[in-house]
């Protein structure tokens, strides 16, 4: 474990000092994460691939503002921002206030959510529509607070709630209908 921080420190170092061969190992160690999170988000391989390199460009003309503290929360914020303003920019960012208000209860709760596998959980992510996608990954997957969801989106809280529920909602219904499918074939 302290080879990884002392190799990502030297990395971290090199990139500091504009080093092609630091910034492309930087790229290696977090691409494939920083993908798949583009891909929560954007909710297709192209779109979050070509924001996921505007993200690590990003990340390589701000390293110098990085301190010695988590770097993984930090790119991984750059990230989520970078999708979060490429879909500002594309227009693809449509909320709609919403009169409704819900509160999280045991009608959205999903029991025994670790029985279901990697690529379940995934899909069921990404057959969200994508406002609700966006309100989820921020609040459950990146730990935003709603407040700063509500800042980051320009919506109000009362709206950022009921995109949650029904978020949860709609996933809890697609598991039960996948699980539902799965035992019918067998």
């Amino acid at each position: 474990m302290k080879e990884e921080i002392k190799d990502l420190n030297h990395i971290i170092s090199g990139c500091k000092q504009g080093k092609d061969s630091a910034k492309k190992a930087l790229f290696e160690a977090f691409s494939p994460r920083m993908k798949a999170l583009c891909c929560r988000y954007l909710g297709n391989m192209q779109d979050a691939e070509d924001v996921m390199i505007d993200g690590f460009i990003s990340v390589y003309e701000n390293i110098g503002k990085y301190k010695d503290n988590n770097f993984y929360g930090w790119i991984y914020r750059i990230m989520a921002n970078s999708c979060i303003a490429y879909l500002k920019r594309q227009n693809k960012f449509l909320f709609k206030d919403d009169d409704e208000f819900f509160e999280s209860d045991s009608e959205t709760e999903i029991d025994n959510i670790q029985r279901f596998s990697k690529e379940d959980l995934m899909q069921a992510l990404l057959s969200l529509p994508q406002s609700y996608r966006i309100v989820f990954n921020m609040a459950v997957m990146d730990d935003y607070s709603y407040e700063d969801i509500c800042t980051e989106l320009s919506l109000e809280k009362q709206t950022v709630k009921t995109m949650m529920y029904r978020a949860r909602k709609k996933l809890r219904d697609y598991l039960t209908e996948t699980e539902k499918s799965r035992s019918e074939n067998r």
